[in-house]
């Protein structure tokens, strides 16, 4: 795949007909498409493997209602991540929890 983006066996099956985004606001405006379509009702539950800081989580947390258990490798990124959540809305901070994991040993 040629950098920023561009088709592939996959995306074809998938139906994605657009090259991928390469600046931040198209790079969102892709991420709430797809979003939108898999997290269509509020009680959807998602797994973040490789959650970082939580940036995602968070997200989909506020923008979609989901409940989202975030893993990585990384305690620190954890830590960083938790203190995100801490300073989130309780409407949003109750849906998401954030675990030090290794997600390649969970089977």
């Amino acid at each position: 795949m040629s950098p920023g983006g561009g088709g592939g066996r996959r995306e074809r099956k998938l139906g994605i007909k657009r090259e991928y985004p390469t600046d931040i606001t198209s790079v969102c405006t892709c991420m709430h498409h797809h979003h939108h379509h898999l997290l269509s009702c509020s009680s959807s539950r998602v797994l973040d493997v490789g959650c970082g800081v939580g940036g995602t989580a968070l997200h989909m947390a506020s923008r979609y209602g989901a409940f989202v258990n975030g893993v990585d490798l990384s305690g620190n990124m954890v830590d960083v991540a938790n203190g995100y959540r801490e300073a989130a809305l309780p409407g949003v901070k109750h849906r998401i929890q954030f675990h030090k994991e290794d997600a390649s040993k969970t089977g």
